[in-house]
């Protein structure tokens, strides 16, 4: 009699503790989808600005592209008008100088003009 009680009191102690285990292991695993759900839910947001960000910087890439198309453009005129201005101006001097071959001057040299860079 006395092991049959005391068989039926550890089985309720066992019992008792199953029941506890299995209630620390149900709060476990909800802890576990709280953490998990609140990770995805991070993973989730990280993904989106990633993303967001490579948009954005894809955009920022195709403006300095076209940028760069429009700089090295406004290079070339600038530097096809400053030869033209060199051309112009060597002309200008050239036309200032005397012909050697003829002995003779082509055009009128006055040190004031040429102070202030215009041609007689």
């Amino acid at each position: 009699m006395q092991t049959l009680r005391h068989s039926k009191e550890q089985l309720n102690r066992l019992n008792q503790a199953i029941q506890w285990v299995t209630v620390e292991v149900d709060r476990a695993m909800s802890q576990e989808e709280d953490v998990s759900g609140s990770t995805k839910g991070k993973l989730a947001w990280l993904e989106a600005t990633l993303q967001q960000v490579k948009q954005d910087m894809a955009r920022q890439l195709s403006e300095y592209q076209k940028l760069m198309i429009i700089k090295l453009g406004l290079d070339f005129e600038i530097t096809t008008y400053c030869k033209l201005l060199e051309v112009k101006e060597s002309r200008r001097v050239a036309g200032l100088v005397w012909d050697l071959e003829q002995g003779e001057a082509v055009g009128r040299i006055c040190v004031s003009d040429l102070e202030e860079g215009v041609c007689c």
